[in-house]
């Protein structure tokens, strides 16, 4: 069943911390280890969800933000034992931060979902200090270009987000108009330590065949 952004989310938000998720795994295992201390640091959530990398960063001491469109997320998200109430709805292309804030700033998941990588590069930046970083991550648009769909099951219903495959040279094109550096660069496949989500999931069978492409790519900028 085909959903709109909003309206896939909202449903979403009853089921989705309690999905194993492949995908979020395998970009914790990509991306952990860039990440600089957080301790002490302001730290931007946006497109947040339930709260998964704001949650992160405040058991690291971070002082955290989050930001998302959906209420029933962030009604989820706000029930972290570590986060706080510091979350507000807003679409992520106009962010009512103000510039500067976040020491790091995350959108993880969330850009295909939009219609402009320049836009939200570009907010992204803006609410990024100087020296500060930047990370997106987001499922692959080979992998999207191949089929692989955003879909979520909830009761004995499929549900599938639309969702854009952006090239990833768009969003580098943005970055450097932004003032933004690139660090860290990945597009990565599933590999051996996410056979087990897949196990759980069900889906072992299809577990080798989705070996063959990249599943995410991530990009960790520096703000200039």
């Amino acid at each position: 069943m085909q959903t709109g952004v909003q309206e896939g989310h909202s449903i979403w938000s009853a089921v989705y911390d309690d999905t194993p998720n492949p995908l979020l795994d395998l970009e914790r295992r990509t991306v952990t280890p860039w990440l600089p201390p957080l301790a002490g640091e302001t730290f931007v959530d946006v497109a947040c969800g339930t709260g998964r990398w704001a949650e992160l960063a405040a058991r690291q001491g971070a002082y955290v933000f989050g930001a998302d469109f959906c209420a029933p997320m962030l009604e989820r998200a706000a029930r972290g034992p570590h986060v706080g109430n510091r979350f507000v709805q807003a679409d992520a292309l106009q962010l009512s931060f103000p510039e500067g804030l976040a020491d790091f700033t995350v959108c993880a998941f969330a850009a295909g979902y939009m219609s402009s990588p320049s836009r939200l590069i570009g907010e992204l930046a803006r609410i990024t200090c100087a020296g500060g970083h930047v990370l997106v991550t987001d499922i692959h648009p080979a992998a999207v270009a191949s089929g692989w769909r955003r879909s979520f099951r909830r009761a004995d219903k499929v549900y599938e987000i639309e969702n854009h495959a952006h090239p990833i040279a768009e969003y580098l094109a943005a970055s450097r108009i932004h003032g933004l550096r690139v660090e860290h660069l990945a597009e990565t496949p599933f590999g051996e330590p996410e056979r087990a989500v897949f196990r759980e999931c069900g889906r072992e069978q299809s577990f080798d065949s989705m070996c063959l492409i990249p599943a995410i790519f991530a990009v960790l900028w520096r703000r200039v």
